[in-house]
């Protein structure tokens, strides 16, 4: 028997960053209450003008678009895009919009269902250290005693959903890595879950800006469905610009520190997301590391040929 509970097939299926047990339970990433709502759909409309997504087939426009998407990915969570990745991604998006064909989410949930699977099935135990480390959450030397005992448990989800022991989570990820991550109720599962997250995502994008999947809620263009991937893999909610996400950890520091009466570590020299995020640590290198990411850009471009 490999799980009883929906989600933690959810949190493998995310593996690729493992951060998805109880998404179903989740529910909506937008925050509660008029006021916070519109603020929060301001913040996502920052992230998204920081990006610029073109709207013509210029080669030049495009180029400069994949450069901003790449470098909000990197200082947001260290993921790292190479010159031949940044390449490969402007041709596809020049491919898309030059035959007028998008990925629908459906397209893109078989896509990272198809590189979760592989994730899987080839984890070695060194990056099952790795997954395991990042999810107990940000660490540095400097952090408060009662902080570092929270350490002993993951988190799959940035809200704390899916908290549970080191050890029962070691256990559960064993039970789905090897030939087990290839069969057909654990890919079913893989995808469903990877599908409502994929939802949720689109959801809170063309809230903010409804304009922005060409009239529709979540046909994307190939730049796009990068964004909507890295989105699903670090549970980063796409809120705010660089400033803002500075902002943001500056003001967790100095909540906790208020709270709490402890010095707590600087956010300064730590990415939000990613691994040992500030906001919250994902092993998001696993799966948009530069073989995976040319994984991903090339089923995108087979979907728009």
């Amino acid at each position: 028997m490999l799980f009883r509970k929906k989600g933690v097939f959810l949190a493998i299926c995310l593996f690729t960053s493992l951060l998805a047990f109880g998404l179903i339970a989740f529910g909506s990433r937008n925050t509660n209450g008029a006021s916070e709502d519109a603020e929060f759909r301001h913040q996502v409309r920052n992230a998204i003008a920081e990006i610029g997504f073109p709207s013509a087939t210029d080669p030049g426009t495009i180029e400069t678009v994949t450069g901003n998407l790449s470098h909000f990915m990197s200082y947001r969570a260290g993921v790292l895009v190479s010159d031949a990745n940044e390449g490969r991604l402007s041709s596809a998006e020049q491919l898309g919009m030059t035959r007028g064909k998008r990925i629908s989410r459906a397209d893109l949930a078989e896509i990272l269902t198809d590189l979760a699977s592989v994730k899987l099935r080839d984890l070695t135990d060194g990056q099952k250290s790795h997954v395991v480390e990042s999810l107990r959450g940000f660490d540095d030397p400097n952090l408060p005693g009662s902080f570092r005992q929270g350490r002993d448990y993951v988190s799959l989800r940035a809200s704390g959903k899916g908290r549970m022991t080191v050890e029962a989570f070691s256990a559960r990820l064993d039970s789905v890595r090897g030939e087990n991550a290839e069969s057909k109720l654990v890919r079913s599962l893989i995808r469903n879950s990877i599908a409502l997250e994929i939802g949720q995502i689109c959801d809170v994008l063309y809230d903010a800006s409804p304009d922005l999947f060409g009239g529709t809620k979540c046909d994307m263009t190939a730049l796009q469905a990068l964004l909507v991937s890295y989105a699903v893999i670090t549970d980063d909610p796409l809120a705010g610009n660089q400033a803002d996400l500075n902002s943001k950890m500056l003001k967790i520091r100095g909540g906790i520190e208020e709270k709490f009466g402890v010095d707590y570590p600087d956010p300064q020299g730590h990415t939000a997301y990613g691994p040992n995020g500030y906001i919250f640590s994902s092993p998001a290198d696993l799966l948009l590391d530069g073989t995976s990411i040319k994984s991903l850009i090339s089923k995108i471009e087979e979907k728009l040929n």
